[in-house]
C-alpha cells in the first residue's frame, strides 16, 4: 500500500454521537506531554495530519476517516485552551497535584472564555453552523 501525503487526504470527522465510547483508547505520554485519542479501541495504521500548531488527525490512508487524534503539549498549553479536558485526568492518570497545577493557573475568565468555546463548539456541529 502506498502512503498519501497528508496534504492530500481529506479527512472526514465520524458521526460524533454514533462512536461508542467504551471503545475509546487514551494514552498520555509524559516525557513528550502528548495525548492520543484513539476511537476504535486500538490504534491502526494511520498517517498524522496537522490540524493546528499542537492538534494532529490520526487519518485511515483508504477511506480518508480521521480514526483519532493526538494534542501534543497537552498540560503545557492545550487544556488552558480547554480546561474541561481535565475532567480526563483519571483516565490519563494524572495525579491530583498536576491537575491542581493547572487549574491554579487557570482564572476564572480563562474558563468562562474556554466553557463559551465549548458550548458554541457544540452548537456549531449540533446544527451545522460555520463560523463567519
Amino acid at each position: 500500500m502506498a502512503l498519501t501525503h497528508p496534504r492530500s487526504l481529506h479527512p472526514k470527522l465520524p458521526d460524533l454521537a454514533a462512536l461508542d465510547g467504551s471503545r475509546f483508547a487514551l494514552e498520555f505520554d509524559r516525557l513528550s506531554d502528548t495525548l492520543y485519542w484513539d476511537f476504535y479501541g486500538e490504534p491502526r495504521a494511520a498517517i498524522a495530519v496537522p490540524v493546528t500548531d499542537h492538534v494532529l488527525y490520526s487519518v485511515d490512508p483508504e477511506t480518508e476517516a480521521v480514526v483519532g487524534f493526538q494534542i501534543e503539549g497537552f498540560l503545557a498549553r492545550f487544556v488552558y485552551e480547554a480546561p474541561a479536558l481535565l475532567d480526563l485526568a483519571d483516565r490519563l492518570g494524572l495525579t491530583p497535584s498536576e491537575v491542581a497545577g493547572v487549574r491554579d493557573r487557570l482564572g476564572p475568565g480563562d474558563r468562562q472564555a474556554a466553557a463559551l468555546r465549548a458550548i458554541l463548539g457544540a452548537i456549531a456541529v449540533e446544527h451545522g453552523v460555520t463560523a463567519a
